[in-house]
């Protein structure tokens, strides 16, 4: 019953509560104390299951890969915080990944190879083939020490990610159109990525490193190689973002690339991709070095880009664009700073460039402080508001700035043009101060030479077509000494000038040589200016001897890797000059070799550097060295005649020499580098290193004979003969790595005559190519072991050593040693279909590894299963099912499993010898529905199944009742349940009664019949459960009770003092029993005390059933008398408070036996119709006080006074009960029991219903 039709809501619901509870507590305070120990304080907790496991690690191999990966992701036997140690190759798309949980990532064993062959199918990021990739769930995860080749690798909405030491290989594949190969995108937050490699190769054009709306991502220490046709090798963009990023000013914010090298020197120049491609805010670009011929720096090509607060600085860049020009368009640009960089073509917008040095500047907007720079161009302003203040700008144009723009400051500068200083080297109106003059700076190379000199034919001590340097009014007239006569104090600098044949400067210059061949040369000294001549040669005529003389001192002259030589067959012997502020006392000798013994002269020191100059020359005379010197040739002299390292040279070294002898080496630890040598011959030595030489003969090149310990590295060796290099067997630990090996049909190894026991011949070049062969059937059955035959050859013959690995579907089947050449094993396909068997060869030396495909059809044997046999059955009744499984070719399947489904419950069963019985308890839902048999088959068997109607009889229903009390209606709810009790969801529950009647559909169980108002008493109720084709119909006759507050009476108030007697309690409606009240307690206070148990003091309750509570066997004490009062208090239930009956007056009486003969009592068995009133006896024997109490079904009956007792008056009691019609035709049993003085009876017998 709902309580609130009682009792208010809110506040004083509350009020009452807390006052029951006070008069509760207060009325048992007197009977017995409840400790607080005992009050369960927390009956509404949850128990929260602890989810929390220990990080473990997994090693990931293409084995064990579908135990950890379902449906694509990661599966619950990896959690949160676990390593993934990535071992071994993943050289298939099947092992396409999406990561969403957080993960760390290593590759413990560094053998990690994850090929995914990612394809693109369109513009916009649609592919082929496998990709890994990282969700929103994959935040805080680690990723390191992992490979990747031609796998597209991409994080979306992901934070806090690191990753570190990995290798991206894109070759020759178009994997990223539309995305990029390696990206970072959907709001993704604080992405890492350090020490890393990427490697782009003829791509499509699609961009390598992405990130597109990002935020606080950090790109560090990394190295990106482009080689071919590329896109954008890093790219912060802003296009193909998702759309609730596309309304955003900046998609990529706090970006910081630092510390990076971009190498695309073998990439052409692109119009429309760059090297870098900036976009966003607040981005800072550290310290990184560009090698590319496109643009080093731009922003996005496309239109949309806006860039602000943007730092570029310490640099190594060539063109840089921050702004709009051409075809690239920027929407918006702001304060963006270029500070210490060195960039060689500068455009900027609304920028403050400051401390650089740059080539080329062009400003493309208002608005721009260009401050501390080494500017070495003209400097074209067309736009106002410039600041343009201590720079040193020099130009080889007429003009150091040309202004149209307006307010443009030019302060503080250092101006040189080709024509004028300071502030006469800017043409336009400006504002200058304090501007002053520069140091003039001629940039002379083989591209503009005749800009400033001349072809000259002369022959008095020069070449023909050598070229007169000459500013650009004056030729230097290179025909006589110290003719140039400029009082101008200006820099001349030779850079990358290989054909450069004379220089002559006069006293007041500043020279700067950088990466120049010089043949001719006059430095008229002593120099008063400032000379830097750097990685350059110089062939002197006789004008340098004013530089190297002992009677003429050079100032200021700085000679770093410096090489003099003469343009005689003599040859200059120089020492200690490297980086010295001066040279004084220079030696030279005329000749250093003896006309007789070919050995070097007595004069000529141990340990000191000989240059040796080409200059149209040969030497024929052999040359024997007998001391440790250092022989260089900077342009390739010619000896024609053997050169010979005696023993006592040993230490020395030779280097940049033609030897079209033999070059014979008979000392220990000699250096032979960079020659280019006919024939090597090396006996009785060691620690030799023989070093990138270049070898041609038609004999073999390097013989060895009793050498030890010396090493024979990149070497380019070419041979017609048999070998290029032989060891003879008293030759030991020597070592040949590294070199490019070509004899007569031979390369590599097999161009080494040696006892590779002894010696090492590893890591040379050409890798050889070998064939595989494999021997495999065209098909096979799934899961069955298949022969494959592998052999391994190269030219015809066939390898041995070196390692093979398996694959089959890209699973690792075999990871073996080659041996012989040959390998013979089988493969067992899991998957059915068309299955790829990849053969891998690791060499150990000098093949390249290699791999080969073949493909193998895997078949399954078909399966036949068919259902045999369905047993007849009721709905709610167990049906048998019966299926037979057979192969294709009629025999019995001995075992496995079949999967009957029927209403989209399965049930699975064993096959024995073929055949599958399954018992299933039918419902509603399978009412002649469909049922599927179907055999999942085995490892090589296919599956199979069949199906059918599961045709079933009419089934019986449970129907019962409850209802629910509403403030203004009460509900009816019929609940309609199978024999099983499994709910019924068709049909209808017809309610009837004399005043009401109503069809109510049954849904998920449930007909609910809503009554307003409330009746005013009970009404019974005859509903019928119909309409439904798989149950029969049900009728049940059901009471509604009104909500009425029942009454408590003490029903026994008379007793016989010492004995043993039943007190009862009877809750009322009115005047009926309130027989459906079967819960709650009863307890009796007698004078005001509750009664208690006599031994522990515990209170004695009386539990509640159909609306009685009996307090059994209670001992009647003598201390009762006829002023004795009783009252019942029922505790109360979810329906009911606490109830009291009223205070009642007992009367006591002694007990009367008939004499102490036996007792005994009985009861007359009988039998009605439903709804017939009958008489029920009970006879007593030798009993004359007392009381009976007779149920029937379990109910209690009244007596002929309306009590539930009969009191004994003579030897027969008679009951008077009405059969319920909610009883259906049977037995049901009858009971009488006596209670009197000490002694209780009872007696049975049955009540016969029929219809």
């Amino acid at each position: 019953m709902n309580k609130s039709k009682f009792l208010m809501i809110g506040i004083l619901f509350l009020f009452i509560m807390v006052s029951l509870s006070s008069l509760s507590a207060s009325d048992l305070n007197a009977t017995e104390d409840t400790g607080a120990s005992s009050i369960d304080t927390h009956t509404n907790d949850k128990n929260v299951k602890s989810d929390v496991s220990t990080p473990k690690t997994i090693t990931l191999t293409n084995k064990n890969f579908n135990q950890y990966v379902t449906n694509g992701e990661f599966n619950d036997e990896v959690s949160d915080g676990d390593t993934i140690d990535v071992d071994g190759m993943f050289d298939s798309s099947k092992f396409s990944l999406n990561v969403n949980k957080s993960l760390n990532f290593i590759s413990s064993k560094n053998n990690s190879n994850i090929s995914l062959y990612t394809r693109s199918t369109d513009f916009y990021g649609d592919a082929t083939g496998g990709q890994l990739t990282f969700g929103h769930g994959a935040s805080g995860s680690n990723i390191t020490n992992l490979y990747f080749y031609n796998t597209r690798v991409s994080f979306s909405n992901v934070s806090n990610v690191y990753v570190n030491n990995v290798s991206v290989i894109n070759e020759d594949a178009v994997i990223g159109s539309g995305t990029g190969h390696f990206t970072v995108g959907s709001l993704s937050d604080n992405v890492t990525v350090v020490n890393s490699y990427f490697y782009t190769k003829d791509n499509g054009q699609h961009s390598t490193m992405v990130y597109t709306g990002t935020s606080n991502c950090l790109f560090e220490n990394n190295t990106i190689v482009g080689v071919g046709a590329l896109g954008n090798l890093v790219y912060l963009n802003a296009f193909n973002a998702a759309p609730d990023l596309e309304t955003l000013t900046y998609l990529n914010k706090n970006f910081t690339m630092r510390n990076n090298l971009i190498n695309a020197t073998d990439a052409p120049a692109q119009v429309t991709c760059f090297a870098i491609c900036l976009e966003g805010a607040n981005h800072l670009i550290e310290n990184n070095t560009v090698l590319y011929a496109g643009a080093s720096l731009n922003p996005i090509y496309g239109g949309g880009g806006n860039l602000a607060n943007i730092t570029i600085k310490d640099n190594n860049f060539g063109r840089v664009l921050l702004g709009s020009s051409g075809i690239i368009v920027v929407n918006s640009i702001e304060n963006v700073t270029v500070i210490n960089n060195n960039i060689t073509t500068l455009l900027v917008s609304k920028t403050n460039v400051y401390n650089n040095t740059i080539g080329s500047l062009e400003i493309l907007s208002d608005d721009c402080i260009i401050e501390g720079n080494d500017i070495r161009n003209t400097l074209n302003i067309t736009n106002n508001n410039i600041l343009i203040n201590n720079n040193t700008i020099t130009s080889m144009n007429d003009y150091t700035i040309i202004s149209t723009g307006g307010n443009v400051s030019v302060t503080n500068n250092k101006l040189a043009s080709i024509r004028y200083y300071g502030d006469a080297s800017i043409n336009g109106e400006v504002i200058t101060e304090n501007n002053t003059n520069a140091i003039k700076r001629i940039d002379i190379t083989d591209d503009n030479i005749l800009d400033f000199g001349t072809y000259t034919s002369s022959t008095n001590l020069h070449k023909l077509n050598s070229v007169l340097l000459r500013d650009s009014h004056v030729f230097l007239n290179l025909l006589s000494v110290n003719i140039l006569d400029l009082t101008e104090n200006f820099t001349v600098t030779v850079i990358n000038a290989p054909n450069l044949y004379r220089l002559a400067l006069s006293p007041n210059m500043n020279v700067t040589v950088i990466n120049t061949y010089l043949p001719y040369t006059s430095l008229v000294g002593p120099l008063k200016g400032v000379a830097f001549i750097e990685n350059s040669t110089f062939l002197s005529g006789a004008y340098m001897f004013t530089l190297m003389s002992g009677s003429r001192v050079v100032r200021n002259v700085t000679l770093n890797n410096v090489v003099f030589l003469n343009n005689t067959d003599d040859t200059y012997i120089l020492s200690d000059f490297v980086d010295s502020p001066s040279i004084n006392n220079a030696k030279t000798y005329t000749g250093f070799f003896d006309s007789s013994t070919y050995r070097l002269l007595s004069t000529i020191p141990n340990n000191c550097n000989i240059i040796v100059r080409k200059c149209n020359v040969t030497y024929d005379n052999p040359m024997i060295i007998d001391k440790p010197v250092n022989i260089t040739s900077y342009d390739g002299a010619i000896v024609n005649a053997d050169v010979t390292f005696a023993p006592g040279s040993e230490g020395s070294n030779i280097s940049g020499m033609v030897v079209n002898g033999a070059l014979n080496v008979q000392a220990n630890n000699v250096n032979v580098f960079n020659n280019t040598v006919k024939r090597l011959v090396m006996s009785d030595c060691m620690g030799c290193v023989v070093y990138e030489n270049v070898f041609k003969t038609t004999s073999t090149a390097v013989e060895l004979s009793g050498v030890l310990s010396s090493t024979i590295r990149d070497n380019t060796i070419n041979t017609t003969a048999d070998y290029t290099v032989s060891i003879d067997d008293g030759s030991l630990d020597n070592v040949v790595s590294g070199n490019v090996l070509i004899a007569n049909g031979n390369v590599n190894v097999y161009s080494v005559s040696a006892n590779l026991n002894d010696n090492t011949v590893v890591n040379n070049t050409p890798l050889l190519k070998t064939n595989i062969s494999m021997e495999l059937p065209s098909s096979t059955l799934l899961n069955t072991p298949t022969p494959l035959n592998v052999s391994i050859s190269y030219d015809g013959v066939l390898v041995d050593g070196g390692r093979v690995l398996v694959l089959v579907d890209g699973v690792e089947q075999l990871n073996t040693t080659l041996t012989g050449g040959r390998l013979e094993t089988t493969v067992t396909p899991t998957q059915k279909g068309v299955n790829e068997v990849k053969v891998w060869y690791y060499p150990e030396d000098v093949y390249a590894v290699i791999n080969h495909t073949e493909n193998l059809q895997v078949n399954a044997i078909q399966s036949d299963i068919n259902i045999t046999d369905i047993s007849s059955a009721r709905v709610g009744e167990v049906v048998t099912v019966s299926a037979v499984v057979k192969d294709v070719d009629g025999n019995n399947i001995a075992d496995g499993e079949v999967i009957f489904t029927v209403a989209g419950d399965e049930y699975s069963t064993p096959i024995m010898d073929g055949l599958a019985n399954v018992n299933i308890t039918t419902k509603e839902s399978y009412f002649n529905a469909e049922i599927v048999a179907y055999y999942p088959g085995s490892s090589v068997i296919d599956n199979s199944s069949d199906k059918t109607v599961l045709t079933l009889s009419k089934g019986d229903s449970i129907v019962s009742f409850s209802q629910i009390v509403n403030d203004d209606s009460i509900s009816l709810i019929a609940s309609v349940t199978d024999i099983n009790g499994i709910a019924v969801n068709n049909g209808v529950v017809y309610f009837k009664s004399d005043n009401y009647t109503r069809a109510v559909s049954i849904v998920d169980g449930v007909a609910a019949y809503n009554i307003t108002p409330i009746p005013e008493k009970h009404v019974l109720f005859n509903a019928t459960f119909r309409n439904n084709n798989a149950f029969e119909q049900n009728s049940v006759e059901v009471l509604l009770k009104v909500p009425i507050i029942p009454t408590v009476i003490v029903n026994t108030t008379e007793f016989i003092v010492d004995t043993l007697s039943s007190i009862d309690a009877v809750l009322y409606y009115d005047t009926d029993v309130a027989t459906d009240i079967n819960d709650g307690k009863v307890y009796f206070k007698v004078n005001g005390k509750i009664l208690r148990d006599s031994s522990t003091g515990r209170i004695l309750y009386a539990s509640v059933t159909d609306g009685v509570a009996s307090l059994e066997n209670y001992s009647i004490p003598r201390s009762w008398d006829n002023d004795t009062v009783i009252q019942a208090v029922f505790t109360g239930n979810a329906e009911y408070d606490s109830l009291k009956s009223n205070v009642t007056a007992i009367i006591v009486n002694e007990f009367n036996n008939s004499g102490g003969e036996v007792q005994s009592i009985s009861v007359d068995s009988v039998s009605a119709g439903i709804g017939e009133s009958i008489s029920i006896t009970v006879n007593v024997e030798n009993i004359v006080d007392g009381k009976v109490v007779l149920k029937v079904n379990g109910k209690t009956v009244k007596s002929a006074d309306g009590k539930l007792y009969a009191k004994v008056d003579g030897s027969t009691i008679t009951f008077n009960y009405t059969v319920p019609k909610t009883l259906k035709a049977g037995q049901y049993e009858i009971k009488a029991v006596y209670t009197g003085a000490s002694t209780k009876l009872d007696a049975e017998a049955t009540l016969t219903v029929s219809v």
